[in-house]
């Protein structure tokens, strides 16, 4: 059973990646999940029908989605104790058809970690925990929050980080965590190169489309994506770029902004919130993808970007680093336009050697349904063993 504090919603994208996780394992396994959904104090009493949850098959999998708010917000302990109440109820709801798992797998250490540490104490089952988070340091805000991190770590019987960058931070708060590497799983049928087009006769487009895909947050460094293009095209202005910006967040005005000011605006689309699909058929007709981010723990758009046999650049922020290498993309540091326009500039004029078909099959040797399944069922045999 997995139990996520983050899933993805039909409003909300976050937690993605662990629906991914659930639909490679369900392929061999009995899965079902829950995923509390926070609601706000005010509404309290207007969802006591909902709060204990329902039983839903979301992709075939038996899904409890309880909508946990928190009596008293500002008192983090008994905020998790009311989650941790939510989750019990939520197992037990499921154990009358579904029946008693075998063990738990938690998704991200606060709060659904901490939580399945104490429903795993009260089944008597084996809990394992994958963290995602990037950095693990937002877990870390006071007393309380520490406690409940450290106490859901030692818990686990093995823990899991997407990333080496995530794996060494676990290890430097919680040296007592038993922490292994296995990456996110990628559906690499469907994020896949585009059928070969039928010829229509018409002009083929020779600009080199460059795309990039995140919320628009400080930390994915799109501005740095925006001031590396313009030193690009101020270097060589022959270059033929155009750029797609497919997300939203708060930045988004300020990033227009910047755009109009450093003279972009005939070569920047920003095009909102894309869904899976359309980011699909986005990276499909992409010659380059760039992961401008300060800081990540994996980024599963930069492995979805190379499924689809597109060469990336990304930046050194702590994820994307383990996968990336020439031919299938370059790595450049991050917070650096220049350094990030010199490659850009290689990119475009066909000198840096990129492959997307070797790209392609990196996505697909080390990401798959089915290579995420051999990882994790040996995490899981481990336990058996021992």
């Amino acid at each position: 059973m997995v139990i996520a504090s983050w899933y993805p919603t039909a409003t909300s994208y976050i937690g993605v990646f662990v629906r991914e996780q659930v639909r490679a394992l369900a392929e061999e396994h009995d899965v079902a999940v829950v995923a509390p959904q926070l609601g706000r104090f005010r509404d309290w009493m207007k969802v006591p029908r909902v709060r204990s949850g329902s039983v839903d098959l979301e992709d075939g999998v038996p899904t409890v989605r309880p909508i946990v708010t928190p009596r008293l917000p500002r008192m983090r302990r008994l905020a998790l104790e009311q989650y941790r109440r939510a989750v019990s109820k939520a197992v037990s709801l499921l154990g009358e058809t579904w029946g008693t798992p075998d063990l738990l797998h938690a998704h991200v250490v606060l709060p659904a970690g901490w939580a399945a540490a104490g429903v795993a104490r009260e089944l008597g089952i084996p809990m394992f925990l994958t963290e995602h988070s990037a950095p693990f340091s937002m877990h870390l805000h006071g007393v309380t929050n520490r406690w409940a991190a450290r106490s859901a770590l030692r818990s686990a019987a093995r823990v899991v980080a997407v990333g080496s960058t995530l794996e060494s931070e676990i290890c430097d708060f919680e040296p007592q965590a038993r922490v292994t590497v296995i990456p996110n799983a990628i559906d690499t049928a469907f994020f896949a190169p585009a059928p070969p087009a039928r010829s229509t006769g018409e002009t083929r487009d020779e600009s080199c489309h460059v795309a990039t895909v995140g919320a628009l947050i400080a930390r994915k460094g799109i501005d740095v994506l925006l001031r590396a293009l313009a030193i690009a095209l101020k270097s060589d202005p022959d270059l033929n770029l155009r750029v797609t910006v497919a997300g939203d967040g708060p930045d988004r005005d300020a990033l227009l902004y910047l755009a109009r000011h450093l003279g972009l605006e005939r070569r920047v689309r920003f095009v909102g919130q894309l869904d899976q699909a359309a980011v699909r058929d986005l990276l499909r007709s992409t010659d380059l993808f760039v992961l401008p981010s300060r800081k990540e723990t994996f980024s599963v758009v930069t492995v979805e970007a190379m499924a689809c046999g597109v060469p990336v650049i990304v930046t050194r922020c702590g994820g994307p680093e383990d996968y990336v290498a020439e031919p299938a993309g370059l790595v450049v540091e991050p917070d650096s336009p220049a350094e990030l326009a010199a490659a850009i500039g290689r990119a475009a004029r066909g000198t840096a050697g990129l492959s997307g078909d070797v790209a392609r099959q990196i996505a697909v040797d080390r990401f798959s349904f089915s290579a995420f399944r051999r990882a994790t069922n040996a995490l899981y045999d481990t336990l058996e063993v021992a």
